[in-house]
């Protein structure tokens, strides 16, 4: 059993679990032992606004996917999942004027129902891509929390765009798994995995589209709740500087050099502060980003369908022999040799 309170200061709201029990009894599981397996209890997911660490939460759906037999578990949790099921985040989108409006507000307010988190909805290549990923460097097997989460926000964006709204494309970083025919049912689009984010690829139509549920009022009402009960916890909270650090440096590590200064920035904290932080921890700045650098490499070259080109841009190397000589003095074999081992030892392969 995982002690709940070991398990890191990222958090979410409990509202992201609404119906988990009965939804894992319908699909022949044990919700009181796979709750108890992860730390967790009834108890906590009961209260919408309590916030639940995020690594429990995580593997309580891998958990329950296992338990259960199902192997589309998270996705087909995602979706049933309605926006009012998401709580506080899910009617601040419903009681916004516009369905733009909507979709902004919910991925810039996420990160007060979840922290430990990247949600972004941005444009690119003429399209809109809502992304959706865990930072928290500590959190690896997510993929049923990653399948969830585009299934509900697929909810949320039909809700809001009109029921006959579907993707163009949605997006995983996991690798995929043998059978794709719910994913085709539920997205009807073309799915793609071992990316680099979770997304919802979309055309940029009926933005500007009223909604009949805008209030402008109960919007201010919602949006305040939510800070209330944020598990954002703002650059005051110095409980874990250095998981925050941790975060920071892999959010950053695409762009090459990480230098102390942008973390320190990052973390809206003093450069003197974080450095003192990782003393107290036995560890320096240089030893913090090769850790996080090194975790990173082996979690992207297991996900097969990711370029060993791309992992090398995704880690900050301009090269891939660079990267390819980093990883041997790491792990003593090569990325390729170790993708290849991993791919062949996944069952069914």
């Amino acid at each position: 059993m995982e002690d709940m309170a070991m398990m890191g200061s990222s958090k979410v709201l409990a509202a992201a679990a609404h119906g988990f029990e009965n939804f894992v009894l319908q699909a022949g599981g044990d919700p009181d032992s796979i709750l108890g397996d992860v730390g967790l209890t009834l108890d906590h997911l009961r209260e919408p606004t309590h916030a639940i660490p995020l690594a429990n939460y995580c593997r309580m759906l891998e958990t329950a996917s296992e338990r259960s037999k199902s192997p589309d578990f998270g996705l087909l949790y995602g979706s049933q999942f309605q926006p009012e099921m998401f709580g506080l985040i899910g009617f601040i989108a419903l009681a916004s004027p516009t369905a733009g409006a909507a979709l902004q507000n919910f991925a810039d307010l996420f990160r007060f129902h979840q922290n430990g988190t990247e949600t972004r909805l941005f444009a690119h290549q003429g399209m809109l891509r809502l992304e959706y990923k865990i930072t928290d460097s500590r959190i690896m097997k997510r993929s049923h929390d990653a399948e969830f989460t585009i299934a509900a926000f697929a909810n949320v964006l039909r809700r809001v765009l009109g029921e006959d709204w579907t993707p163009v494309q949605v997006e995983f970083e996991h690798e995929s798994p043998e059978c794709l025919s719910r994913h085709h049912q539920i997205f009807d689009a073309n799915v793609m995995f071992g990316k680099s984010a979770n997304a919802l690829i979309f055309r940029p139509e009926q933005l500007d589209a009223p909604l009949p549920g805008g209030n402008a009022p109960l919007l201010d009402v919602l949006c305040a709740s939510l800070t209330a009960v944020s598990c954002d916890n703002g650059p005051d909270d110095s409980s874990d500087l250095l998981t925050r650090a941790r975060n920071e440096i892999q959010s950053r590590m695409a762009e090459g050099s990480v230098s102390l200064k942008s973390v320190a920035d990052g973390l809206k904290a003093p450069v003197w502060t974080l450095q003192r932080r990782l003393r107290d921890q036995g560890i320096t700045f240089s030893e913090l980003v090769e850790d996080v650098r090194r975790k990173l490499a082996r979690h992207y070259v297991h996900q097969s369908g990711i370029p060993l080109t791309e992992v090398a841009l995704l880690l900050g190397y301009s090269e891939a022999s660079a990267f390819s000589r980093a990883f041997r003095q790491w792990y003593g074999v090569s990325p390729r040799t170790l993708r290849t081992h991993h791919r062949a030892s996944r069952p069914g392969q």
